[in-house]
């Protein structure tokens, strides 16, 4: 099944924190060479449990060539949960 894309407003990313990663069985982030040394830093218990979805923020990528790319990777997630 696909998933549709819309334009909406963006929301900002929240701030990790340990209980994120305590609650959550796969844990999935973007870009490793970005986030990869803080995530280091600020959750070394975590850090190797953490699955990176290569891809720029749209800080550094525009959104028109990272939403295809996140798409294809989300429909992918959901047919491996749906197994």
């Amino acid at each position: 099944s696909d998933i549709s894309l819309t334009s909406g407003k963006m929301k900002f990313p929240e701030q990790m924190e340990t209980r994120h990663f305590e609650s959550g069985g796969r844990i999935i982030a973007m870009d490793e060479v970005e986030h990869g040394p803080m995530v280091q830093r600020e959750f070394p218990d975590f850090a190797d449990q953490i699955e990176y979805w290569q891809g720029q923020d749209i800080d550094f990528t525009d959104p028109a060539e990272a939403m295809p790319v996140l798409k294809e990777k989300v429909e992918q997630l959901v047919k491996e949960m749906s197994y």
